[in-house]
């Protein structure tokens, strides 16, 4: 597939994202945003053109000296096909992909090409704080925007309120999770441990209308709580005031089964990832994630049949 470049290849790049990494510049920009330190990749008829194929021949041959691949420019979202090719193939490396864009999130579903070929829910904040869950189908994009809730709190699951009608799952679970959410709206007090401590280790279950987490009983079935036995992590991203410097932005993490995990900072900043979430070894697995599936082992003990 053609692309077209403002520069070749560059590797051993330390300044343009995490560790060690290969930069893709692209040419072709349209934003003219204020300061722009890359002016030059702006016009659309410069650079130079070449294809996917014999940029994905030169990493094959580098990329496993480096962390990823950062897709810079220019936007590499004008050229969202040809860039999604790349990294793709990166990604099936195991390595990862950063890429520096000026549109929005709204603008990218926008212009993507139609069918997307993708049917997907996305729960957005920008970094002033506002919000928005987007629905999306192959010709479909529909806006909860989080400004217009009454509430100031937007609550989805897994399924699509703009989709077909009883398909998806998560109806109960969004039950659930506006029966424990009542009385933290009602107080003004919803921390992210409200999330990681209670929702997200809770056994409520709205339609039996009953919480089984201090339950007596021996065995519960498993099925429409809010942890499940394929949960694989508890994240909450906790957003900084506008005075406040924007790396003490926090991202709380149970990794693993939430239910049996503790939950661990992390920051922006050099080294902000604890050890123990950071994967490692031959199968690169994080040691707190072995550690809780362990866990997770000793509670769900049931596998026959379903295992639920």
């Amino acid at each position: 597939m053609e692309i077209r470049l403002a520069a070749p290849l560059q590797y051993d790049s330390i300044v343009d994202g995490e560790g060690m990494r290969i930069v893709l510049w692209t040419q072709g920009c349209p934003h003219n945003c204020i300061g722009c330190h890359n002016p030059s990749t702006h016009s659309f008829k410069d650079g130079f053109l070449t294809n996917t194929e014999d940029i994905i021949k030169d990493l094959s041959e580098n990329i496993k000296y480096h962390d990823g691949i950062t897709l810079s420019g220019g936007d590499p979202f004008i050229q969202a096909k040809a860039v999604n090719e790349i990294a793709s193939y990166i990604k099936s490396e195991g390595k990862d992909v950063w890429a520096y864009t000026g549109y929005d999130f709204e603008q990218l579903l926008k212009s993507w090409p139609q069918p997307r070929g993708v049917e997907a829910n996305f729960g957005v904040i920008d970094a002033q704080g506002h919000g928005a869950y987007f629905e999306t189908g192959n010709y479909t994009l529909v806006k909860y925007d989080l400004s217009e809730e009454s509430s100031g709190i937007l609550i989805r699951t897994n399924y699509s309120y703009s989709g077909r009608k009883d398909e998806g799952a998560g109806y109960v679970r969004e039950c659930n999770e506006k029966h424990l959410l009542e009385a933290h709206v009602e107080r003004c007090d919803i921390t992210p441990a409200v999330f990681t401590e209670e929702l997200s280790r809770t056994f409520y279950h709205s339609v039996l209308g009953k919480d089984f987490t201090h339950s007596s009983e021996k065995w519960i079935v498993d099925q429409d709580f809010i942890p499940r036995r394929i949960s694989t992590a508890s994240i909450v991203v906790e957003g900084v005031m506008p005075e406040e410097n924007p790396l003490l932005t926090t991202m709380w993490v149970a990794l693993g089964y939430p239910p049996c995990a503790e939950v661990f900072p992390v920051w922006l900043w050099e080294n902000g990832v604890p050890e123990c979430l950071v994967g490692t070894g031959k199968n690169n697995h994080a040691p707190q994630c072995d550690i809780v599936n362990k866990r997770e082992k000793e509670v769900l003990s049931i596998k026959r049949g379903t295992g639920q």
